[in-house]
């Protein structure tokens, strides 16, 4: 890599031996900077063909999956510029202020792509979470006649995309910053609802006629409770 090789191009230059030695080592420099093109342009080339549906990892969310991705590549020429900045000479060449604009293209690049990700979610989180939150908690399934829990999947993934961009240092809304705060308590909520309902649904199944006609005013409350 360019940045292994000019580690070792540094250890050299500490090194006491005969000028034309050192000389030789110093004109190595463009190589590396040339090598360090290289890898830009590999980096550059894996973005462009990746950003439009990039490798998101199993349990990452969309917008912050993405944006982790983006920023791996980034980091990986990042690294090796601010190495380069140690030798103003090498830097100073004709060749080190092209690589060097060449890197400053790329990043711009990769940073507009990842603060338009987080526009986008903030702009959609901002207007789809009132709504989401407002709905009904418990809905009867039309097909089957039990009641289910109505907690939508997409909080779930606002909560998550949530932690993870601010994790990166992105502002999160503060509904969605508050929701994420509190996903324990949503989550144990959701389990309790459900172990209710399974609870109901089996006592209510094991009644026979006479029990249920003896429960009748019990039963028309209790509906009317889980209704409400």
């Amino acid at each position: 890599s360019a940045e292994g090789a000019f580690d070792l191009l540094l250890k050299f230059q500490h090194i006491k031996s005969r000028e034309s030695i050192n000389q030789q080592m110093m004109n190595k420099s463009q190589e590396i900077i040339k090598q360090y093109r290289k890898e830009v342009d590999i980096i550059n080339d894996s973005f462009l063909r990746q950003k439009d549906r990039p490798p998101v990892p199993n349990g990452q969310p969309p917008a912050g999956g993405a944006i982790m991705w983006e920023k791996s590549l980034f980091d990986r020429i990042k690294r090796t510029i601010v190495r380069f900045m140690e030798s103003e000479e090498m830097m100073a060449s004709d060749e080190g202020r092209y690589v060097k604009d060449h890197y400053l293209r790329t990043a711009r690049k990769m940073k507009q792509y990842e603060d338009e990700l987080y526009e986008k979610w903030r702009v959609h989180t901002e207007a789809c979470l009132p709504a989401l939150m407002r709905k009904t908690l418990l809905l009867k399934n039309p097909d089957t006649g039990k009641f289910e829990v109505n907690f939508a999947p997409e909080l779930n993934v606002i909560m998550l995309e949530s932690k993870y961009l601010e994790q990166l240092g992105f502002s999160i809304p503060e509904l969605a910053r508050n929701m994420a705060l509190q996903e324990h308590k949503y989550s144990m909520f959701v389990v309790g609802l459900r172990n209710m309902l399974e609870r109901y649904h089996r006592i209510m199944s094991s009644l026979e006629p006479a029990e249920l006609d003896l429960l009748n005013d019990w039963v028309k409350q209790l509906l009317q409770t889980l209704k409400a």
